[in-house]
C-alpha cells in the first residue's frame, strides 16, 4: 500500500522531479519500492557532465536507464577522459540511447570515438586541441550523422574537415572561433586558412533558419552574401573580427535580399556610417526585422551625445522601444555604441571614468540596465575609490578586490551587494588579515568559490568548495594547511616538489578534484624536471589513494605545465557488491 506521497500521480511527481540534479533524484528515490523505481526510469533526463565530480559522475551512470536520457553534455575540461569513461558503463552507446537527441562534447578526448545513434540532430563539438587527430575524429562523427542533424555549433578552425559533407536537414547552424572560456565570450584570435565560408555553407544543400557566424580576417566578407538562404533565412548573428572594417553599405547588400529575415545581431568594428541610427532606420523599415542587436566600434572621437542623437527619433523609441548605450573607451581613441540590453555590461573594472555610459533609454531602464542586471565579473581597486559611493551593483556574481588593504565592510556594501557574490578573488590585497577576510566570507552566504594566498592563520569555511591558492608551492605549509581546510572539494595549488603532490593526494581525502600547477611564473629547470617525470604510473606507484581508487589525469601545457587529476570512488574488488 503506498504512502500519500507515493499515491501521486507520475504528472505531479515529475514536476518536483524537475527541481532536483539527476544525482540527487537518484539518491534520493532509486530502489525504495518498485513504483517510484519506474517512475524514476521513465523520467527524460538532460545530463550535463561538465562539471560534476567523478564520485557524482559514476553514480548517476550505475543507475540511469540510457533510454530516459534526452540531452547530454560530455566535457573533459575539469574531469579528464570524461567520454572514454561514460562509453565504459555504455559499450553499446548506440544500440542504448535510442531517445537521444542532443549531444555537446567539450574537449573530449579525440582517441574516444563516440558512435552516436541517428535519433541525434542536435550536436555541438568545441575541441581546442590542434592536433591534426582532430580531422578523422571530427569527420568520423559528423559524416555519421549529416543526414539527421538539424542543429550544428562548431568552431571555425573545424570547418576544414566538413568540406566535403553534405547537412540536407540543417536549420540552426553556430559557427564560433576556436576558444571557449566556458561563458559567452568568443575569442577569434585563430583565422581561418583559406576556407571560404560563404562558399562553403553554399554548397551544403540546406535550408537555414538561423545563422550564426563569426567572420575572421582571413575572410572577403565585401563579397559575402547569404542570397542562397533569401527565402528561410529568419534569424542572423553576424560576428567580425576586430581586424576587418566594415561598412555600412557592406551590410546592406548582405541583408537586403534575406526577406525573411526578421532578428539580426551584429558584433563589427567599422567606418562611422555604422553608427548612423538614420541610416539604419531607412533600411530597416525596408525589411521585416523586428529585433535589431549590434556593438559597433569606431575609431572617431565625437560629443557622444551627438552620436545619440540620431537613435532618439520616434522610429527608434515610440515605434521599436530600441535603446542604444555609447561610451568611449578609455584610451579616448574610440567609440562604442550597443543596443540595450543584449549588449549590456557583463564586466566591469571599477571605479570607471566612462561608466555608467549615456543612453537613450528611460532612467529606470538605465538604472536596471547598469545597477541591477547580473554582472558576471566586477573587479574593484580600493586604492581608487572616491567617496561618496552614490550606486550599487545588486546583482555581481564574481568579486575580485584589489589594494593595499581591506575596505570597510559597509563601504563594500554600498558598492555591491554581497549577498549575491557566489565567486570571491582576495589574492590582490596585500595586507589581508584572517578575521577580516573571515568576516568578509561571513557577510557572503552564497560564496563557495575563493582565491586567496596561503594563510596559515585562516581557517577555510565550510562554504568554501573550490579554493584557489596563488603563490608558488615551497611558500605552502601542508602540515598548517591540513588543519585549515574542511568542506573543499576542488583545489587548485602549485606545487614544488613530487613529495608535495603525494602528500596532497594521500593527506587530503575529501578533494574530488585537484589542479596542479608547478610555479606559474618563470619556470626554472627543476619545476620541469618534477612536471616531465609524473606519469599516471607513478602516481599509482608513488600515492596510498590511487593505488585503491579510481582516478583520471590530463597533463597539459598550454600555459604553462599543468595536471588535472579528478578522484573517484574505491575500486571494486571481485566480489564486491555495488
Amino acid at each position: 500500500m503506498y504512502s500519500s506521497f507515493e499515491s501521486l500521480s507520475a504528472e505531479l511527481l515529475f514536476e518536483l522531479f524537475d527541481y532536483l540534479s539527476p544525482y540527487d533524484l537518484f539518491r534520493i528515490f532509486i530502489n525504495l519500492n518498485s513504483r517510484l523505481n519506474v517512475l524514476v526510469h521513465s523520467y527524460p533526463l538532460r545530463l550535463n557532465f561538465r562539471r560534476i565530480s567523478r564520485s557524482k559522475f559514476d553514480f548517476i551512470c550505475r543507475h540511469i536507464q540510457p533510454k530516459q536520457v534526452i540531452s547530454l553534455i560530455l566535457c573533459d575540461e575539469y574531469v579528464p577522459e570524461r567520454v572514454k569513461l561514460f562509453l565504459n558503463y555504455f559499450p553499446h552507446f548506440k544500440e542504448e540511447f535510442l531517445y537521444l537527441q542532443s549531444v555537446t562534447l567539450i574537449e573530449a578526448g579525440i582517441n574516444t570515438f563516440i558512435d552516436l545513434p541517428l535519433s541525434v540532430s542536435s550536436l555541438t563539438i568545441r575541441s581546442f586541441d590542434t592536433d591534426n587527430d582532430s580531422k578523422t575524429y571530427i569527420n568520423e562523427i559528423l559524416s555519421q550523422q549529416t543526414k539527421v542533424l538539424t542543429h550544428l555549433k562548431i568552431d571555425n578552425k573545424d570547418l576544414q574537415y566538413l568540406i566535403d559533407i553534405r547537412f540536407p536537414a540543417l536549420t540552426h547552424l553556430i559557427i564560433l572561433g576556436g576558444h571557449y572560456y566556458g561563458r559567452e565570450h568568443i575569442d577569434v584570435s585563430s583565422p581561418l586558412e583559406n576556407i571560404d565560408i560563404h562558399s562553403l555553407i553554399q554548397q551544403w544543400q540546406c535550408f537555414l533558419t538561423h545563422l550564426y557566424l563569426v567572420i575572421d580576417n582571413e575572410m572577403r566578407y565585401s563579397i559575402f552574401n547569404l542570397d542562397r538562404f533569401s527565402h528561410c533565412l529568419t534569424h542572423l548573428t553576424l560576428h567580425f573580427h576586430q581586424d576587418i572594417q566594415v561598412s555600412f553599405v557592406c551590410l546592406e547588400q548582405c541583408l537586403i535580399k534575406l526577406f525573411q529575415l526578421t532578428n539580426f545581431t551584429c558584433q563589427a568594428n567599422g567606418s562611422w556610417d555604422l553608427i548612423d541610427g538614420k541610416q539604419w532606420e531607412k533600411f530597416i523599415l525596408k525589411t521585416q526585422i523586428v529585433r535589431f542587436n549590434f556593438k559597433f566600434e569606431c575609431n572617431i572621437i565625437e560629443e557622444i551625445s551627438s552620436i545619440l542623437e540620431s537613435f532618439r527619433s520616434s522610429f527608434w523609441l515610440k515605434e521599436r522601444h530600441w535603446y542604444v548605450g555609447c561610451y568611449q573607451d578609455e584610451s579616448k581613441t574610440s567609440t562604442i555604441i550597443y543596443s540595450i540590453p543584449r549588449f549590456r555590461i557583463r564586466t566591469l573594472k571599477y571605479p570607471s571614468t566612462v561608466y555608467p555610459h549615456m543612453t537613450t533609454a528611460p532612467s529606470n531602464i538605465e538604472q536596471k540596465f547598469f545597477y541591477s542586471n547580473r554582472i558576471d565579473f566586477f573587479s574593484c581597486d580600493m586604492n581608487k575609490l572616491i567617496a561618496p559611493i552614490n550606486y550599487r551593483f545588486n546583482q555581481v556574481i564574481s568579486l575580485t578586490l584589489s589594494g593595499s588593504s581591506l575596505l570597510s565592510l559597509n563601504i563594500l556594501s554600498s558598492i555591491v551587494d554581497l549577498q549575491q557574490i557566489q565567486h570571491l578573488d582576495v589574492a590582490d590585497i596585500h595586507l589581508l588579515l584572517s578575521d577580516e577576510l573571515e568576516n568578509l566570507i561571513a557577510h557572503t552566504p552564497r560564496v563557495t568559490s575563493l582565491l586567496m594566498k596561503f594563510d596559515p592563520l585562516f581557517i577555510i569555511p565550510s562554504q568554501i568548495h573550490y579554493l584557489l591558492l596563488e603563490g608558488p608551492g615551497q611558500s605552502i605549509s601542508l602540515d598548517r594547511f591540513y588543519y585549515t581546510i574542511s568542506s573543499v572539494k576542488r583545489l587548485e595549488i602549485s606545487m614544488a616538489s613530487k613529495q608535495m603532490i603525494i602528500d596532497v593526494i594521500d593527506r587530503f581525502l575529501g578533494l574530488e578534484n585537484l589542479d596542479i600547477f608547478f610555479d606559474d611564473g618563470d619556470l626554472d629547470d627543476d619545476s620541469m624536471t618534477i612536471y616531465k617525470g609524473i606519469s599516471n604510473d607513478w602516481l599509482i606507484q608513488n600515492t596510498h589513494r590511487l593505488k585503491s581508487h579510481d582516478f583520471t589525469c590530463r597533463h597539459s601545457s598550454e600555459f604553462y605545465p599543468s595536471m588535472y587529476l579528478s578522484f573517484g570512488d574505491r575500486r571494486k574488488e571481485n566480489g564486491d557488491q555495488d
